[in-house]
């Protein structure tokens, strides 16, 4: 977590970013809640899927956005984050207009 939170802080474009939805690694309800209080980032626009799916790994994100959509909650022209991180090990972000 500390290494996402470093990676964000330190790229202008992903902190200055207004997001109406983000999807991540949903490893548990608590992780997602702190890290987007860590980001600075409001939770509610988080997309959380883990309650329902458990911890679903690389297909959290696609597995996200498709229920998004489903529930009208991913809409063209909305902007995305993507936050993604494995193992401690792997971190990555994408930011985009869906």
């Amino acid at each position: 977590m500390e290494k996402l939170v470093e990676v964000f802080e330190s790229d202008p474009v992903l902190r200055e970013g207004r997001y109406g939805i983000i999807f991540g690694h949903d490893a548990s309800a608590r992780v997602a809640k702190v890290l987007a209080r860590k980001l600075g980032l409001p939770h509610e626009s988080y997309f959380p899927t883990h309650a329902q799916y458990g911890n679903t790994v690389s297909a959290t994100v696609p597995l996200g956005m498709s229920l998004a959509i489903k529930e009208c909650k991913l809409q063209r022209g909305q902007r995305v984050l993507v936050i993604i991180g494995s193992s401690g090990i792997t971190i990555g972000f994408a930011s985009f207009t869906f």
